[in-house]
């Protein structure tokens, strides 16, 4: 339907600011320029309606995993026009997003004609806004414009149009965990800038923004580990969610007309949280994934004396949330090192294969078999022959011809190269066992939690199975007396299978792979030039090798070096104050299990008693 492009206004105030888009679309709507008014009924007819489409018709937007760059390899995120001017303020994001494909460019038609180019598909015309600036002497050409006449165009996106020279990009599909590092580098920039509260993930089935009532005290957004949604992009659609959520707080944004404390009705502040996520998603270049629980808005609607209204307001609302999460954020620096050099270089130039044309090979028919009805001959009755193509046992494996693939195994042929291994004590029991093939426990909490004693724990588990085990300790100094009190976790038997080390230096951990069992690290943050895949490479490289890591918790709740680093882990175990334990991620064994640090036992919870 809309967008609207950059606007040349003075910055306001912070404490403005919060109100800043609300009243500007208000302003829209209630405008009575000339020039304006035809049109000021049609911007706010179809802007409802597109609120509408987007809550209650199946929201489905095709998309690959990938970034758009142009031909300079910097990152083309949100929409523009042709010339590059993105689109700001309270564009339509949802009408650009469903009118486009994969490039981020709009022309209008009258800009189309001029260039002597053709609309490809009559149905992806939308309109747009621009601003038009105006000044009360007509000879005055520069200098501060008196105001700005909002102006209608037609537009259309540059996939759906042919006849005119494009900008150029490039799509830069993401691989391995370059995707996670991206959403994971715009979480730190918010918690940098103090915009997000903090972030735990310590739900196994809902997520929440959490304050106290009354008040915006303790506040804090829970969320089921990204693991635990089906898809990445469910993950990071629904932490967005909560975290438009958070900018109710007054000391962030606020929401209400008259106070910075007036809070929405619960069903308007979902509308926001959910506008926002899809917002968010789009102007970071990510596929947006629907909350299924806005079903219950349909009700809201029926009992809403002034729909519109609300509906207006909610997407203001999410609009002031969106640019205030974004307000100087480089968007290109969240790209991960790997993806931006792919970016950068040139695609190799594709040349066509001359094949030659084969003749079509008369098939055989089968013989037939000479003993037509085998009870006849043998007297005995037989079992029914098998349809089913390749199941032991059931038909000969020469009657199906598979496929060899590389790198591939036949199912019938599958064995495991790796046997699942117990550990001793109540620990053993927590964790649930070991694998010699790509295994790795990341550990984190909070601050004197004890995530360095539940290391050494942890380590005189694998010594005492007589693997060998080298101690990184990167946090205290080897030598200090505080080093020693937690030497009482590995026990006599197990400290001739355990070294300590405190080298930090990349090249000489990968020494250490070729030569020890069992790599214990406090903590991967102090490595030296360590990057975001650096345990996945590792991983890949020395798969024998065990790792037990200790990662610094983020202001936001995630462990500092990435959400990669909870995917690439085998467990992923929350140290609460107090010494409690539990998996938030495990792949041998149930995650209700707690284990407190201190005691060196399992405990029970209260829903177990």
């Amino acid at each position: 339907m809309l967008g609207l492009t950059n606007r040349e206004v003075e910055k306001p105030t912070k404490k403005a600011n919060s109100k800043a888009q609300y009243r500007f679309l208000k302003g829209i709507l209630e405008s009575s320029l000339d020039g304006w008014k035809d049109d000021k009924e049609k911007f706010k007819t179809d802007l409802i309606n597109d609120i509408k489409s987007f809550l209650f018709s199946k929201w489905k937007k095709e998309w690959k995993p990938c970034l758009v760059f142009d031909e300079n390899g910097k990152l083309l995120n949100g929409f523009r026009n042709i010339n590059g001017r993105v689109y700001k303020n309270v564009s339509n994001v949802m009408t650009l997003a469903m009118n486009s494909h994969r490039n981020p460019f709009f022309i209008t038609l009258s800009h189309l004609k001029k260039e002597g180019g053709k609309i490809v598909d009559e149905n992806k015309v939308i309109q747009i806004v621009s601003y038009i600036p105006m000044r009360k002497d007509k000879g005055k050409k520069s200098g501060k414009p008196d105001y700005f006449l909002p102006k209608f165009h037609q537009a259309v996106n540059l996939d759906y149009v042919s006849g005119i020279e494009k900008p150029e990009i490039k799509e830069v599909p993401f691989k391995h965990a370059e995707m996670l590092t991206y959403v994971d580098r715009f979480i730190e920039f918010l918690s940098k800038k103090k915009r997000i509260p903090k972030i735990k993930h310590d739900q196994s089935d809902s997520n929440l923004y959490r304050h106290t009532r009354g008040s915006y005290a303790n506040e804090c957004i829970h969320m089921v580990q990204a693991g635990g949604f089906k898809k990445l992009q469910a993950y990071y659609s629904t932490l967005f969610h909560e975290i438009v959520h958070s900018t109710g707080n007054p000391k962030r944004l606020g929401r209400g007309k008259l106070s910075a404390r007036q809070s929405l009705d619960y069903a308007n502040e979902e509308l926001v949280a959910e506008i926002g996520s899809l917002m968010l998603c789009e102007e970071l270049g990510l596929e947006y994934n629907r909350q299924n629980s806005l079903s219950y808005l349909k009700g809201w609607l029926s009992q809403t004396k002034h729909v519109d209204t609300a509906l207006l307001e909610a997407y203001s609302y999410a609009s002031d949330a969106v640019e205030y999460l974004l307000e100087g954020a480089k968007i290109g620096n969240f790209v991960s090192d790997s993806q931006r050099e792919r970016a950068t270089k040139p695609e190799p130039k594709q040349t066509k294969k001359k094949t030659a044309t084969k003749k079509p090979v008369k098939r055989k028919k089968p013989l037939k078999p000479k003993n037509k009805d085998p009870e006849k001959q043998t007297g005995k009755k037989t079992a029914k022959q098998s349809t089913i193509p390749f199941v032991d046992g059931l038909q000969n494996e020469s009657q199906v011809s598979m496929p060899k693939g590389e790198g591939t195994t036949l199912l019938n042929n599958w064995k495991p190269n790796t046997e699942i291994l117990p550990l001793r004590s109540d620990l053993g029991a927590f964790m649930g066992g070991y694998e010699r093939k790509k295994y790795a426990v990341v550990l984190r909490g909070e601050k004197g939690a004890g995530k360095s004693r539940l290391l050494f724990q942890a380590i005189n588990l694998f010594a005492w199975e007589g693997l060998k085990c080298l101690m990184l300790s990167l946090e205290m100094s080897p030598e200090s007396s505080l080093f020693g009190e937690y030497l009482k976790y590995i026990e006599g038997k197990a400290r001739n299978n355990v070294a300590i080390s405190a080298n930090n230096s990349i090249d000489q951990l990968e020494k250490y792979c070729q030569m020890y069992d069992v790599i214990a690290v406090d903590s991967w943050g102090k490595l030296q030039n360590s990057n975001q895949r650096l345990l996945d490479e590792l991983m890949n490289k020395y798969p024998h090798v065990i790792w037990l890591i200790i990662f610094q918790s983020t202001t936001a709740g995630t462990a500092r070096g990435g959400l990669g680093s909870e995917y690439d882990g085998s467990m992923v175990i929350q140290v609460a104050k107090g010494g409690n334990a539990q998996c938030e991620k495990n792949r041998y064994n149930s995650t209700d299990l707690v284990y407190n640090v201190f005691q060196q036992e399992l405990i029970q919870t209260e829903d177990e008693t």
